[in-house]
């Protein structure tokens, strides 16, 4: 199964997102930090990343460029 990262603050939009990704074959993880962001990504190492910009730490272009600098292969959606 694929395995999808989402790093979104709003759990409106994962509540319903989540389920929908899951029900397509993705094995999805929801976080809602930079921080837990950067912590979970390189465990999980996903296939792809739903990334928020707008983030309660910060901007998550901290996460973009931190992916990018060690996991170039990882695809990421803003």
């Amino acid at each position: 199964m694929p395995k999808l990262l989402i790093v979104d603050d709003e759990p409106e939009m994962t509540q319903y997102t989540k389920p929908v990704l899951e029900q397509k074959g993705f094995t999805v993880t929801v976080v809602e930090t930079i921080k837990d962001a950067l912590e979970t990504y390189p465990k999980q190492n996903p296939d792809i990343v739903l990334l928020d910009l707008g983030l309660p730490d910060g901007d998550g272009r901290e996460v973009l460029k931190d992916i990018k600098a060690k996991a170039p292969n990882i695809k990421v959606v803003i």
